[in-house]
């Protein structure tokens, strides 16, 4: 599978995000598009990381952006130890 990135979060935990990941980001949110170094600086350096309430499994990590007038949310699923970008997008809140 092709990475666009493979980090290591504030945790210590490798987070992969992937082409296909990074293509459904873009489309389905295109403020984010060319802000892949916006979506990284959130998973090394989070304002908060919050566990789903859904999915003990899934994570969310928040960093506010000034230059979007909001936080932008990344959504990681863990599994084996190993995360996995499901998601991301802006957001006014955090949840």
């Amino acid at each position: 599978m092709g990475w666009i990135f493979v980090i290591t979060d504030i945790t210590e935990r490798r987070i992969h995000l992937s082409q296909k990941q990074w293509v459904h980001i873009v489309h389905e949110h295109p403020t984010l598009s060319g802000r892949l170094r916006d979506v990284e600086e959130v998973l090394t350096n989070p304002l908060t990381i919050r566990q789903s309430s859904n999915n003990d499994m899934v994570w969310h990590y928040y960093r506010w952006h000034k230059s979007a007038f909001s936080y932008i949310m990344v959504v990681v699923r863990y599994l084996n130890g190993e995360g996995f970008v499901i998601t991301s997008m802006p957001v006014r809140t955090l949840s």
